[in-house]
This record gives C-alpha cells, sequence and structure tokens, in this order.
C-alpha cells in the first residue's frame, strides 16, 4: 500500500483509525476514541464514514486491494512452472509482502 500523507482531515482519520485499530482491535476502539486523537468530533468522521463499521472496511478493503494487486504483479507466475512451485512462489512472496509491513498482516489477523 502506497501511503502518502497529505494531512487532510480524511488522512488523519483513516491513518488515526488503522492506528487504533491495529493496537486496540475493532471491539475496544470507539468514535471518541478516534475523535479524540485526531481532534474532531463525531459529526466529521460520519461525513466521511458511515459508521464505524464502514471506516474499518475501507481500510480492511485497500489493504486487501493492495495485496491483491501485489500478487498480480509478481512476474514469475506466468512462467511455465508447477503447481507446486508456483504456490511456494505464492508463499514466499507473501511472507515478503508482509515482512515489508508488518502492520498490515497484523490489522488483517484482528
Amino acid at each position: 500500500m502506497v501511503i502518502v500523507l497529505e494531512n487532510t482531515t480524511s488522512d488523519r482519520i483513516y491513518y488515526t483509525s488503522f492506528k487504533l485499530f491495529l493496537e486496540n482491535g475493532y471491539e475496544a476502539t470507539n468514535i471518541r476514541d478516534i475523535c479524540n486523537e485526531v481532534g474532531v468530533k463525531a459529526s466529521t468522521i460520519y461525513f466521511y464514514y458511515k459508521s464505524k463499521q464502514d471506516l474499518f472496511f475501507y481500510i480492511y478493503d485497500g489493504i486487501c486491494s493492495d495485496y491483491i494487486d501485489y500478487l498480480r504483479s509478481i512476474e514469475e507466475l506466468d512462467n511455465d512452472i508447477s503447481i507446486k512451485e508456483k504456490l511456494y512462489l505464492l508463499l514466499k512472496k507473501k511472507i515478503e509482502y508482509y515482512i515489508t509491513d508488518m502492520s498490515r498482516r497484523k490489522f488483517v489477523q484482528r
């Protein structure tokens, strides 16, 4: 996932929510926590997202989309190799992907 911080209100909400969901989990994070860290009112968050669940899935979808794009970019999978070799390559690339940013893997596991 290419992260470009523009320091807009929506970016601050997104990255603060990501951090809090990552640290505390979905259930233990509430809109008030996000509001306090970002310095906005709940109405501001609801301007961008319908609910906490909508915000969570927006982040989750972004992570999943980035991962799928990464897998599609693996040129070696186009080679004429056995299924066993392709599965090994996919596993290896998956590990490499998550090692570069452990927070994505942790977020998905939460």
